[in-house]
C-alpha cells in the first residue's frame, strides 16, 4: 500500500532541490561594481604607506642658549653657546645648523655649530670653562651638552656686541628621520 501512494513533487524538481542544498553558495555582500573602488582604496593607502616611509624629516634638539663675549685677534666676537639635554650628546656634530629665537619677536639667529664639547658638562664645568660671568652663571643650573657656534651677523638695527649675554631658545638639527617613524606603533607594521 505504500508503493501506492503517489509522490507530491516530480522526480527532476526534487533531484534539482537536492543538488542545491548541497551546494555551498556564498552570499553577495556587495556588488561587483564596488571592488573597483574598494582596490582603489587599498592601492591609495599602500601608496601613503610607502610615502611615510620614504619621505624624511628633521629631527630637532631643543635647548637654552647664551650669547658670550670672547677676545680674539680681531678683537671681539660673539659665541653663542648651545646647552641641550646630556642625552643629545652623540647627535651633535660640528657643522650642524642651529636656530636660536630671542625673547623678542625677532627673526631667529641662524648659525653652524663650530665645536662640541667632548662630554656632557657640569654646571660648574660650564661656568669654568667659557668664563661665564654671574649674570649668565645663574641661567646654567643642569649638567648638559654643550655645543659652540660663532655669531657672525645678528640682522636688525641692534648692534653686534649688544647681544652679549642674552639667552635664546635654541633648536638644532640634529639629523632626520622617517615620518612614518614619529606615528607610534604604525613603523612596525612597515
Amino acid at each position: 500500500m505504500a508503493d501506492d501512494r503517489q509522490q507530491i513533487f516530480r522526480e527532476k524538481a526534487l533531484r534539482l532541490y537536492m543538488a542545491n542544498s548541497q551546494k555551498m553558495v556564498l552570499p553577495r555582500l556587495i556588488r561587483p561594481r564596488a571592488l573597483g573602488y574598494f582596490w582603489g582604496l587599498i592601492a591609495l593607502l599602500g601608496l601613503g604607506a610607502g610615502l611615510l616611509s620614504s619621505v624624511q624629516v628633521p629631527v630637532h634638539v631643543t635647548g637654552r642658549g647664551l650669547i658670550v663675549a670672547r677676545d680674539s685677534p680681531t678683537g671681539t666676537e660673539l659665541v653663542l653657546l648651545a646647552l641641550l639635554p646630556p642625552d643629545s650628546r652623540v647627535d651633535l656634530a660640528p657643522a650642524q645648523h642651529l636656530l636660536a629665537r630671542f625673547a623678542t619677536n625677532r627673526e631667529p639667529l641662524r648659525a653652524s655649530v663650530m665645536s662640541v664639547e667632548s662630554h656632557v658638562m657640569s654646571p660648574q664645568a660650564i661656568r669654568e670653562r667659557f668664563s661665564l660671568d654671574a649674570a649668565l652663571s645663574g641661567s646654567v643650573t643642569e649638567p648638559a651638552a654643550v655645543a659652540v657656534a660663532r655669531v657672525e651677523f645678528i640682522p636688525g638695527e641692534i648692534p653686534y656686541v649688544a647681544y652679549a649675554g642674552s639667552i635664546s631658545h635654541i633648536e638644532v638639527v640634529t639629523g632626520t628621520r622617517r615620518i612614518i617613524d614619529l606615528v607610534p606603533r604604525l613603523h612596525s607594521f612597515l
